[in-house]
């Protein structure tokens, strides 16, 4: 009750008046900022210990993937540069 007054004295708008489609957006949009830290930090470590960044095998010498996910991600650029006219 006091937090809403001290708030409302603010001019601090509350989080419970946002409406989201559902509690999955919810949480998102309320701690995006820390998820976005943590994916960072993930990515980072694994690419300074070597170990691919979509799963946990050893990457190729100067890539960031496996050779499974190397060879899809080859895949996918030919399929998307392919379209291109």
């Amino acid at each position: 009750m006091i937090g809403k007054l001290l708030r409302k004295l603010r001019g601090i708008p509350e989080d419970d008046t946002k409406n989201y489609p559902n509690r999955f957006l919810k949480f998102y949009y309320r701690n995006h900022k820390r998820l976005i830290k943590e994916r960072h930090s993930l990515y980072k470590n694994k690419r300074k210990k070597g170990i691919c960044v979509r799963c946990s095998q050893p990457v190729i010498s100067d890539i960031i993937f496996c050779s499974y996910h190397r060879q899809k991600q080859q895949g996918y650029n030919h399929k998307a540069r392919s379209h291109k006219s």
